[in-house]
């Protein structure tokens, strides 16, 4: 059993990181993608390759971050064991998504501009978005489970 500050602070930590994902996806998905098709085409394959290295640099660190805080939360969590197993299982459907989908679709880009391939990775990147959206609503659940009344307290004090 670990101490309530703990739990606090691994149930916040976690809803934190995934909240990033979560906006990071639906902006990706809302605004960046739909813009790959204005890139010229002769251009295209260098604003990918710059694109994946950027992108990269910031959701894989909260993607790690992300799956470590949601197996640490599983194992250490008292109640709410089935809801953080939801999260658990959420995240590995998006990662799976992710390097069994994504990735390849991404690969392909990287070759050139394909209007077709493009349209495979949104379709699939809505199934990630609505996956990390899911996994915001667990998170903030966990979160409002178990410290819910005391921090309705605190906001009504402050």
């Amino acid at each position: 059993m670990i101490s309530k500050r703990a739990d606090f602070a691994i149930r916040v930590g976690h809803l934190v990181v995934t909240a990033m994902m979560c906006g990071i996806i639906i902006l990706v998905q809302v605004v960046h993608y739909p813009l790959f098709s204005f890139v010229d085409v002769s251009r295209f394959a260098a604003f990918h390759q710059a694109h994946v290295h950027r992108i990269s640099l910031i959701v894989g660190p909260l993607m790690v971050a992300e799956i470590l805080s949601a197996l640490v939360l599983l194992g250490t969590i008292g109640s709410d064991r089935a809801l953080a197993a939801v999260g658990v299982l959420l995240v590995a459907g998006v990662w799976g998504v992710t390097f069994f989908i994504a990735v390849p679709l991404h690969d392909t880009l990287a070759e050139g501009y394909s209007p077709e391939i493009l349209s495979k990775l949104v379709a699939a990147n809505w199934v990630r978005t609505l996956g990390w959206t899911g996994r915001l609503l667990v998170a903030v659940s966990l979160v409002l489970r178990a410290f819910g009344p005391e921090l309705k307290g605190r906001i009504i004090r402050a």
